[in-house]
């Protein structure tokens, strides 16, 4: 049982990974081809894990009868440090606004 449990934790951290390569979203059927490159996986399993997982993959329609899979997480942004503004104690992520637009001047060549 724990054999089949670290299998599928690497199956979600490799589709997360490729998620994060293609700026967080793909076609469904473009991930599951990206995961054969990796390993062999019946695309039953390749659904049962995405679908299974809902707080790390999202599935979204997408023209037609097509699906894309986002990547989730729960990390969030505070949204009051982000504008300049004291925060007070919340656990959400602080990182400065000019860091994330890559305008930051003391992030340059770091």
């Amino acid at each position: 049982m724990s054999s089949l449990r670290s299998s599928i934790s690497s199956l979600i951290l490799q589709a997360t990974s490729s998620l994060c390569s293609s700026r967080g979203s793909m076609d469904l059927l473009q991930l599951h081809q990206d995961l054969l490159q990796r390993c062999s996986l019946p695309e039953e399993d390749f659904l049962f894990i995405i679908q299974g997982c809902p707080q790390r993959f999202l599935l979204r329609p997408e023209g037609g009868e097509g699906l894309r899979v986002v990547a989730r997480t729960s990390l969030r942004l505070c949204r009051t440090y982000s504008r300049g503004e004291p925060c007070g104690g919340c656990q959400e992520l602080h990182l400065c606004r000019f860091f994330i637009y890559g305008t930051c001047r003391f992030g340059k060549g770091r």
